[in-house]
């Protein structure tokens, strides 16, 4: 959530930092830090004049640390705020302060005519910036954009196949050979003999994304199997503990 904050200049000191934060024209923040032995703890000022953001109820939380904060996931900041019965930006604020400035949110400020006129564009290649994660352990503690699940399932089934965009092997190409030729990864996103064997085998009139703004942790549906450096890593729709995933360079 720091991101919505931009950093506008930071001055160190011995007992710690002054950070000068342009929220919107007409608005600045003045937050002095000092560390402490649990992160840093902010103190903020408000100007005069100061102007929202933008709407509040587009911005979700969706990652916190603290136990006392882990009620707000799903909520977004208007709500928070009625809810601590301070101003929305003090809410984003304290909310930074409490947490030590390790905030997860979602927002909701996408236009889906815009996201088709783009996606369909074809110099334009599909991927995320999601994490990859299962439901259970850790992962469970937060509430990621739905798009960590369901990307490329929702492409190939609402894209491709309700809307009809573009083509399947269009779609197939935007998400493999176009991304490893711009990445450089000469031994992987086709099937070839003598190329590596990462390979999703799915069925195009089932596949679809399940992953919810409201429930995340869902796995997509209609994907039977998947191979990764050739080895079968998904089986009928289930992990099958082979783990053979690595670090790739240009090569």
């Amino acid at each position: 959530m720091l991101i919505l904050i931009l950093l506008w200049s930071a001055a160190t000191e011995s007992n710690g930092a002054i950070l000068r934060y342009p929220l919107a024209e007409s608005h600045l923040i003045v937050a002095a830090g000092e560390k402490g032995a649990t992160g840093i703890a902010l103190h903020f000022l408000f100007v005069e004049g100061a102007r929202d953001p933008g709407d509040y109820d587009l911005i979700v939380i969706s990652r916190v640390q603290r136990e006392k904060n882990r009620p707000l996931f799903g909520k977004n900041i208007a709500e928070t705020a009625e809810l601590w019965q301070i101003e929305p930006v003090e809410a984003i604020l304290q909310l930074l302060e409490e947490e030590t400035l390790q905030v997860g949110f979602v927002g909701h400020g996408m236009s889906e005519a815009n996201v088709e006129t783009v996606l369909a564009h074809p110099l334009v290649m599909i991927g995320s910036d999601g994490y990859s994660m299962a439901p259970r352990g850790r992962a469970l503690q937060t509430q990621p954009h739905p798009r960590s699940y369901g990307t490329c399932a929702r492409v190939l089934g609402h894209y491709v196949r309700e809307r009809k965009l573009f083509d399947l092997a269009t779609a197939i190409k935007k998400m493999t050979a176009m991304p490893a030729d711009q990445l450089g990864l000469k031994d992987r996103g086709r099937l070839s003999k003598g190329l590596k064997a990462d390979i999703v085998v799915f069925d195009p009139a089932r596949i679809a994304d399940r992953a919810t703004f409201t429930a995340t942790h869902r796995f997509p549906a209609g994907v039977a199997f998947v191979l990764v450096n050739g080895k079968l890593v998904i089986q009928h729709g289930h992990h099958t503990g082979v783990r053979v995933g690595q670090i790739l360079q240009p090569n």
